[in-house]
């Protein structure tokens, strides 16, 4: 434990404490010590896993204090300022006084346990697609509508953001299963929802993902407009990778409507976000990474008709994907696919998609399998013909 806070990294802290002995034969349960921390299960994972960095004094002074570190250990200075919190003992020996006693879980509690189970349903989904997920969270957005009914003042000012979360999430399930109608009515909704809300950076993800709707809606001036629409939010709302997200769906308008130099500048404008740090706490746009926008940019190449800079934005871009996200992987590996027909590397273009079709057989995403039908198009237009029908093959034994 010395040797974890001299490296002066709480994820390796907080997870040398949960594997503590103290705690019995296995170790103290990721959701039990996020619910005293006051943050997700998901969040802590990311925590212990080194993907979130933990810097700001006050998180760091809350985390200290729950974990009873003595303030001569740690490496920062401790915020006299953060306020004390009563929590239960952390360590429970067997007929021992300090056990907490027992007591009726509040709706608050509820609420905060399903935005936890929201972070796994959306890992869940990243790496085997929407399907196996979406039945699980229609019975979620039932539960909530239920106990909502009987809930008042900030407890139902929370459940409506998890609400709003919810059904943003189910929008997404539905665009990325191919059910363009649902998807729109979902986002809908759960835009409606964040009017009597007051987080204003959820508020500002859903207008993105209406206009990312949009954008499989064929309508790339509305798809501008929604897409806009987030950035005259005011500028605290805004994260940098939310912005990179909302520049990135600007980009997108300007390459569907021939705008290379708008487009162009979007883009530059979305990495530079998207490689600034994210709030520590970002449960809405952990995705989105400087890898993510190159997948996202290689798209608006292609619609350009720039094959050449496509390729060039997703091979590097491709060596630093992030594991967990493996659905975004398939569409980027096809994506790929497509730029490598259009400039007549058909052998390449043939195993990209393969490995492609490998993943949409898993996550069922109707975007990549439409990016792997461009690319039969694109092997066709080629007169790679024989190249073509292989992949026709292929996705066809994928999606049966």
């Amino acid at each position: 434990m010395l040797s974890a806070l001299r490296s002066r990294d709480i994820g390796a802290v907080i997870q040398l404490f949960r594997h503590h002995p103290v705690h019995g034969a296995g170790p103290l349960p990721q959701a039990e010590l996020a619910g005293r921390l006051g943050i997700t299960q998901g969040h802590l994972s990311r925590i212990e896993s080194g993907q979130t960095r933990v810097r700001d004094i006050d998180k760091l002074t809350r985390y200290a204090r729950v974990l009873g570190i003595p303030e001569g250990l740690l490496w920062f200075e401790v915020d006299d300022n953060v306020p004390h919190t009563e929590l239960p003992s952390v360590t429970a020996y067997p007929g021992g006084k300090d056990i907490p006693s027992a007591a009726a879980p509040t709706t608050a509690m509820v609420a905060e346990s399903l935005l936890a189970t929201l972070d796994q349903y959306v890992r869940t989904d990243m790496l085997i697609g929407p399907h196996s997920v979406l039945p699980l969270v229609a019975h979620q957005i039932e539960l909530l509508k239920d106990i909502a009914e009987t809930s008042r003042g900030r407890t139902l000012a929370r459940l409506r953001i998890v609400h709003a979360r919810f059904a943003e999430f189910r929008g997404w399930l539905h665009q990325d299963g191919g059910d363009q109608r649902a998807a729109a009515e979902w986002t809908a909704l759960a835009h409606t929802i964040t009017g009597a809300a007051e987080d204003q950076q959820l508020r500002a993800y859903i207008l993105h993902r209406r206009g990312n709707i949009a954008a499989d809606s064929d309508d790339p001036r509305a798809e501008i407009a929604l897409a806009r629409a987030p950035l005259h939010e005011p500028t605290t709302a805004l994260s940098p990778p939310l912005r990179a997200l909302a520049l990135r769906q600007v980009a997108h308008a300007h390459a569907r409507l021939g705008q290379a130099q708008e487009c162009s500048a979007a883009l530059e404008e979305a990495f530079d976000s998207a490689a600034a740090d994210a709030p520590d706490d970002d449960e809405l746009t952990h995705y989105c990474t400087p890898a993510y926008i190159a997948m996202e940019a290689a798209g608006c190449w292609l619609e350009l008709g720039q094959p050449d800079r496509a390729i060039n934005i997703l091979e590097p871009a491709l060596e630093h994907w992030q594991p967990d996200n493996q659905r975004d992987l398939g569409r980027a590996i096809a994506l790929l696919s497509v730029a490598q027909a259009r400039r007549h590397q058909r052998d390449e273009a043939l195993a990209a998609a393969s490995s492609a079709a490998r993943i949409v057989a898993v996550t069922r995403s109707a975007r990549t399998e439409r990016a792997l039908h461009d690319a039969v198009r694109a092997l066709r237009n080629t007169g790679a013909e024989e190249h073509a029908a292989e992949l026709r093959a292929v996705i066809r034994k994928a999606l049966r």
